[in-house]
């Protein structure tokens, strides 16, 4: 939170929606992120700025969840992480595959939490995969 969140939301009060992007990049996938990032990348972020202006506004932008409701999920959910996706991101998926009953849990190589720009090849493949299977 104090690494990522409240710089970001302290950048989107200031007016400067860039460099709250720029922070928020540099913290998910690594420190020059933003720099690297291809174009279509950057518009689409760009395009989501309203919602992590909301998030990083919001006093309580991640609720508990409640495990007992979750374990009640019977419904067939794929869960996709990168394998250099941050720790805390992917301790949350590792204890939702485990909590869940009937989720798949696959981990894209090379990948950070941005796997869909870095490897969408491979997240692509892993969903029709797992669609076809239904």
């Amino acid at each position: 939170m104090t690494t990522m969140w409240k710089p970001a939301g302290d950048a989107f009060r200031k007016e400067q929606p860039e460099t709250a992007l720029r922070i928020t990049l540099d913290y998910l996938s690594g420190k020059g992120a933003s720099e690297n990032l291809p174009p279509e990348a950057r518009r689409q972020l760009v395009s989501d700025v309203r919602e992590w202006k909301a998030l990083t506004a919001s006093r309580d932008p991640f609720p508990m969840l409640d495990r007992e409701a979750v374990k009640r999920l019977n419904v067939a959910t794929l869960l996709i992480t990168g394998e250099k996706t941050l720790t805390p991101l992917r301790m949350i998926i590792e204890e939702l595959s485990r909590v869940m009953p009937a989720a798949e849990c696959v981990t894209i190589p090379g990948a950070t939490h941005e796997m869909w720009e870095e490897e969408p090849e491979a997240c692509g493949k892993t969903t029709l995969s797992f669609l076809e299977k239904r």
